[in-house]
This record gives C-alpha cells, sequence and structure tokens, in this order.
C-alpha cells in the first residue's frame, strides 16, 4: 500500500479484501503443516515409543496450529511474522543439518503462503490506522 496516494472506497475495499485472503492462505497453510507434522510425528512416537525425542516436534507443530489461528481470527501480525520466521529457520537447519535440499519446493511454497500473510496482516493494520485517522 502506497503512503502517497490516498485510496478511494472501491482500492480500499479490493486491498482489504486481498489482505484478508493473504492471511486465509497463511493460516490454512499452517494448518495443514501442523497436521501433517502432528500425524507424521505422532506415528513416529507411536511407533518407537521414543516420546521425548519426539516431543519438540510435536511441540512445534501445536505452535504452528496457534499462530494459524491467531493468523486466521485475529489477523496476528506477530503470528505471521513468528510463522515465517519459525517457516524460514526450520528450512535452513533442516539444510545445513542433512546437507540436502530435499523438500525444498514444499517449504519454499509454504514459506511463500506465511510471506504473503504477513504482507496481508501488515495491510489489514494499515488499512486500520487510516480508517481510525479518517474518523
Amino acid at each position: 500500500m502506497s503512503a502517497t496516494t490516498p485510496l478511494d472506497q472501491r482500492e480500499r475495499h479490493e486491498l482489504r479484501e486481498q489482505a484478508i485472503w493473504r492471511t486465509r492462505v497463511a493460516a490454512y497453510a499452517a494448518f495443514a503443516s501442523a497436521t501433517l507434522a502432528l500425524v507424521m510425528f505422532g506415528f513416529i512416537g507411536f511407533d518407537t515409543g521414543d516420546w521425548r525425542i519426539v516431543l519438540p516436534y510435536l511441540v512445534g507443530a501445536v505452535l504452528t496450529c496457534g499462530f494459524g489461528a491467531a493468523i486466521y481470527f485475529r489477523r496476528s501480525q506477530l503470528a505471521a511474522g513468528a510463522l515465517m520466521v519459525l517457516a524460514a529457520s526450520s528450512a535452513i537447519l533442516r539444510i545445513l543439518q542433512t546437507g540436502a535440499l530435499g523438500g525444498l519446493f514444499v517449504g519454499g511454497a509454504i514459506i511463500y503462503c506465511y510471506v504473503q500473510g504477513f504482507r496481508g496482516a501488515m495491510d489489514l493494520a494499515e488499512l486500520e490506522t487510516s480508517d481510525e485517522a479518517i474518523s
């Protein structure tokens, strides 16, 4: 959103709708990622019985789901930023630990969704502050 030119009502509405769509896509990606992680690491925990190793991954999945809910229901900038940083740092750590680029396409798509969610949350916050200034 440009701060130099004021937006008319139609443009404001379109920008708001796009921003809401971006936050929803980020939340859906978080929910899908968290569900997949819970299922996968839950199966690993049941299979091996070593829950101490699996527990941090399950906690991460629950946090991802919580951040996704904060983005979906509250349009939280903090949650969107946290998801973006969490996903990017875990992808970098996975690459450094394994030395392989496996899962880069899916990880990149998820990070892209989170970046769009962050942009949407920022646009919504900016629209809110400009609505308050106008009123």
